[in-house]
């Protein structure tokens, strides 16, 4: 987190990750604008542990999200 504020206060957008835990719920995954230059990328809500392990499909689900929005804010576009 630190690191994510650190790169807001001089003003460079960030594209995270959270709520990668466990299977299915693929429609919970969602892109979500935290502020003016912060987007999450995921459910937020399953947090990983022994037992909900990230699970490859989740990841793959939320890196194609964060590389949408990448694309989308290349050429200035509103998201």
């Amino acid at each position: 987190m630190v690191l994510i504020e650190e790169l807001r206060q001089i003003g460079k957008t960030v594209i995270a990750a959270g709520g990668l835990a466990g299977f299915g719920r693929s429609n919970a995954m969602r892109l979500r604008k935290a502020g003016k230059n912060l987007y999450l990328a995921g459910d937020l809500v399953s947090g990983i542990s022994a037992a909900l392990p990230p699970a490859s499909p989740r990841v793959g689900i939320a890196a194609a999200i964060q590389a949408d929005t990448i694309v989308a804010l290349l050429p200035g576009l509103e998201i």
